[in-house]
């Protein structure tokens, strides 16, 4: 059966013809070929939620109508949207494979000797890039010495021994700050430069 898409004035709805074995979980059924009340299935449409149901249409219709606006939609036509990133993925050159080196950096400390300083760092970085956010808002100059410095310190940190960090990021009770985010992924970014 050829999948037809009708789309008028009148409906914004867009309807997809089909045979019931074409059916996906996720898709909203909207009519049948016959009356509803001939079927168990709720009047007006549904979507399917159960395998039962696609064997269930393919007993008793020829084809269904799906509305593509309220549900999965057919993977041909999901391959049709993604043509334009798919070509563009095609045409991108594939990057090399990142080579960890985990001994570039020895381990000098233990965690349990990392922790105070962590938590003494995060949180000076946390305040440090608010306050250097308050000065960009009311447009004085910022002031770099003061986070510079704990900048230095984490990167000391995670080069003694990254896993007082993964674990206090991991664990860090304070996510709910604006500056979290920053701070974490650039964190997260030195943890990974740490072992290229």
């Amino acid at each position: 059966m050829n999948m037809q898409i009708t789309q008028t004035e009148t409906s914004p709805r867009a309807l997809l013809k089909l045979n019931p074995g074409e059916l996906l979980i996720g898709m909203y059924v909207s009519e049948l070929d016959q009356p509803w009340v001939n079927t168990s299935f709720p009047v007006g449409g549904f979507h399917v939620k159960k395998a039962e149901q696609i064997e269930t249409l393919q007993r008793i219709c020829r084809y269904v109508i799906i509305d593509l606006n309220q549900g999965t939609r057919p993977k041909k036509q999901r391959k049709a949207n993604l043509t334009i990133l798919s070509n563009a993925r095609k045409k991108a050159p594939f990057a090399t494979a990142i080579n960890i080196k985990r001994d570039t950096y020895p381990i000098t400390s233990t965690p349990k000797q990392e922790i105070d300083k962590v938590v003494r760092l995060y949180s000076s970085l946390n305040a440090e890039l608010e306050q250097m956010f308050s000065q960009a808002r009311e447009g004085e100059g910022l002031q770099l010495g003061n986070l510079d410095q704990s900048i230095s310190g984490a990167v000391d940190s995670l080069i003694r021994n990254p896993s007082a960090f993964i674990w206090y990021l991991n664990t860090d009770p304070t996510r709910a700050l604006k500056t979290s985010y920053c701070v974490r992924a650039a964190i997260w970014a030195a943890l990974l430069a740490r072992n290229v």
